[in-house]
């Protein structure tokens, strides 16, 4: 819904106080901004806005004809070729001197809470993978199956060459999965929603 026209224009407040503070020390560094939704005042032409919108900061320097002009209704503003292939991706460096092996296995959407499977996660990360294997058993939560059947497949990843006895769980990380919405009966022919939790589960093994 746009702003009212009772209201006047919007100018956030945190935006003019940095301008005032700008104008007394003469400093011409751009202002970084969120505030997309704030009108171009007067005093604002000649000083330079980087202003952020969600996901890149795009530059601006504030003109005359700019003024009663929200942030938002400016396009992305073009940039050059040198540019572009600055900020294009560069190559990755080639690793130098002994390369460690590395092997990861995903299960994805399984039907374990996340909270409970990182419990698990925590007691084998940074351990070695026969440890690990040694202590899952013991653990107090029956998402110790899907981690272990994970651990398992990280180490059946690496290849038959390779000595189990100096693999070790380097990373292993949990996300949240997509939520099961089911329903439960309940008095007078009423029902109530509950959420079937899934998670993500990623676990790396290396050699270094």
């Amino acid at each position: 819904m746009s702003r009212s026209k009772k209201k006047g224009p919007y100018i956030d407040a945190n935006l003019v106080e940095k301008v005032q503070a700008l104008k007394k020390t003469g400093d011409k560094k751009p202002i970084k901004t969120w505030a997309r939704a704030s009108v171009i005042a007067p005093d604002f032409v000649g000083i330079t806005f980087a202003v952020h919108n969600g996901k890149n900061t795009y530059r601006f320097t504030s003109r005359n004809k700019w003024w009663a002009t929200s942030w938002a209704n400016f396009p992305r503003p073009a940039i050059s070729a040198a540019t572009a292939r600055r900020i294009r991706k560069k190559p990755r460096p080639k690793p130098k001197g002994d390369i460690s092996m590395e092997s990861i296995s995903h299960a994805v959407s399984r039907g374990f809470s996340y909270r409970k499977v990182n419990q698990v996660l925590n007691l084998i990360k940074g351990k070695t993978v026969i440890d690990a294997m040694g202590v899952l058993p013991w653990a107090p939560r029956v998402s110790r199956v899907l981690v272990g059947k994970t651990l398992k497949s990280a180490v059946a990843n690496a290849g038959k060459g390779v000595d189990v006895t100096r693999l070790k769980v380097s990373k292993a990380w949990v996300n949240h999965g997509p939520a099961l919405k089911r329903v439960m009966p309940k008095a007078m022919g009423s029902r109530a929603m509950f959420k079937r939790k899934t998670c993500h589960l990623t676990i790396v093994v290396s050699d270094n």
